[in-house]
C-alpha cells in the first residue's frame, strides 16, 4: 500500500473512475454532522483565497483510500475501487452539481464546462461502456438512479422528476427524514451558494 497526499482536483482531474463496492453502505452523510461542516470549511478556504492572504495552506478533507483494479479492455477507462471515503467523494460531486446549476442559470458555460470535467470522463467513444464509465464516482446500486439523476439533470428535471421532495410554493428540497440524503445533500449546496 501506498500512501500519498493529493489534492480533490488531482482526483477529480483524471480520466479515472472511483467506483464504490457492493459492501459499502450507501450515502448516509447529514446535513449537522457531515454538510454544514464540510460546507463551513470549503467557505472558510474560499475566502481565504479571494481576501488574497499571502500563506494559503492545503485543506485536509480526509482521507480516501482506493485500490486500483485491472482493465479489462483498452478502452476501458481506468478504475478504482472505493475501499474508503465514498461519503467525502459523493459529497463533493453533490457540492460540485450545486454549483453547476447556478453557473447555468447565470449562463456561465466556460464554468460549466469546466465542472462537467471533473464530474464525467470524456471522450466517450473511446469507452468500452459510455453509460457507466462517463462518470467519475459510481455509488452503489441503491444510489445509482438518483445520483446519475442529480449528475445528469437540470434542476427543473430533478423537481419535477422528484417533486414531492421539493417544497411547492418555492424552489427548495425539503429537510425531512424522508428526503433521500443524496437529494439533500445537493439541495442544501445549492442553497447555501444561493445565500
Amino acid at each position: 500500500m501506498k500512501a500519498e497526499a493529493v489534492t480533490i482536483r488531482h482526483l477529480l482531474e483524471n480520466r479515472c473512475r472511483y467506483c464504490v463496492p457492493i459492501y459499502q453502505r450507501h450515502y448516509v452523510w447529514d446535513r449537522k454532522n457531515q454538510w454544514e461542516p464540510f460546507w463551513h470549511d470549503v467557505l472558510t478556504k474560499t475566502k481565504e483565497i479571494l481576501q488574497n492572504r499571502i500563506q494559503r495552506f492545503p485543506h485536509f478533507m480526509g482521507a480516501v483510500v482506493l485500490e486500483s483494479r485491472k482493465s479489462t479492455s483498452v478502452n476501458e477507462v481506468n478504475t478504482f475501487q472505493v475501499v474508503d471515503g465514498q461519503q467525502r467523494l459523493t459529497t463533493f460531486q453533490l457540492f460540485l452539481v450545486a454549483i453547476k446549476h447556478h453557473a447555468i442559470e447565470a449562463e456561465f458555460a466556460h464554468t460549466v464546462q469546466m465542472i462537467d470535467s471533473f464530474l464525467f470522463n470524456g471522450n466517450e467513444h473511446l469507452m468500452e461502456n459510455p453509460s457507466i464509465e462517463r462518470y467519475k464516482v459510481w455509488p452503489t446500486k441503491y444510489d445509482r438512479e438518483l445520483f446519475r439523476d442529480i449528475l445528469t439533470g437540470e434542476r427543473k428535471d430533478l423537481r419535477a422528476k422528484y417533486e414531492k421532495h421539493f417544497f411547492v410554493t418555492r424552489d427548495e428540497v425539503k429537510y425531512f427524514k424522508t428526503v433521500p440524503e443524496l437529494l439533500g445533500a445537493y439541495g442544501y449546496f445549492y442553497e447555501q451558494i444561493k445565500q
